[in-house]
C-alpha cells in the first residue's frame, strides 16, 4: 500500500494485519496536531515481521492527550519499522517509540526532539539497527525489565546530544542489552547541571562492544 505525499492528521492502528504500508516520498507526514488518540501509529494485535511501516515522517507536535504513551506504540507485537523520521513527542510521558513486551525490528530510523527517544519495557528481543537517537530531553534509550531469555540488540546506531543528569544516552534497569558498533557521544546533563553518568545500568549488565 503506497500512501501519497501529503500531511495526514490522523492515527493508524494495524489491527493485526500483515501489510506493507509505504510512504510515496519524503513529504508524506503523519501529524499529531488535533489527534486525540494515545499514539499516532499502533501495533497492538500480534503483528509480526511481515507488517512493515516504511518511509514516513511522524510528528507529535500538538498532541495533548494525557494518556499519550508514544508516537509509535508496539505492544505484544513484532513489526518492521523502516526508514522513519520520528520527532517531537515532547509532552508528559512523550516517547518517540514505546515497545512493551514486543520484538520490533527498528531499522534506519531517526528519533529526536522527544522526552525519551525509545522506551523498551519487558522486551522479547527487539533489534535497533542503524538508528539515530538524538536531541531528547530525558533519555535517548530507556530499557527496563527485559525478559531473561531475550536480549535487546542495538547495532551500528548513534545515540547523541540527549540530556539527563543520569542516563542521558542509555538508562538500563533490570536488562542486559547488546551494543555492537555504536557511537554514543555528546550526551550530558545540560547547562549548569552536575553530570553523573551518560550510561546508567541498574540491576542488569549488558555487552557494550
Amino acid at each position: 500500500l503506497i500512501v501519497p505525499d501529503g500531511d495526514y492528521y490522523e492515527s493508524i492502528i494495524f489491527n493485526g494485519k500483515s501489510i506493507h504500508v509505504k510512504a510515496e516520498g519524503v513529504n508524506t507526514r503523519i501529524l499529531g496536531l488535533g489527534v486525540a488518540s494515545e499514539n499516532l501509529v499502533s501495533f497492538l494485535n500480534g503483528e509480526g515481521p511481515n507488517t512493515i511501516f516504511e518511509g514516513f515522517t511522524l510528528d507529535g507536535t500538538g498532541i495533548t492527550n494525557s494518556t499519550f504513551t508514544g508516537i509509535i506504540k508496539v505492544q505484544g507485537s513484532g513489526p518492521h519499522l523502516l526508514d522513519l523520521n520520528i520527532t517531537s513527542a515532547s509532552i508528559d510521558l512523550g516517547r518517540g517509540v514505546y515497545i512493551k513486551s514486543g520484538n520490533a525490528y527498528v531499522e534506519n530510523c531517526g528519533i529526536e526532539n522527544s522526552k525519551i527517544g525509545i522506551y523498551i519495557d519487558g522486551d522479547r528481543g527487539s533489534i535497533l539497527d542503524t538508528v539515530v537517537i538524538r536531541n531528547n530531553t530525558e533519555h535517548g534509550l530507556d530499557i527496563k525489565d527485559t525478559e531473561s531469555t531475550f536480549v535487546v540488540q542495538i547495532i551500528d546506531s548513534t545515540i547523541s546530544l540527549n540530556v539527563a543528569q543520569e542516563g542521558a544516552a542509555v538508562e538500563c534497569y533490570d536488562a542486559s542489552p547488546y551494543f555492537l558498533g555504536c557511537t554514543i557521544a555528546y550526551n550530558d546533563a545540560g547547562p549548569n547541571q552536575l553530570e553523573i553518568a551518560p550510561i546508567r545500568v541498574k540491576g542488569g549488565s549488558g555487552n557494550y562492544s
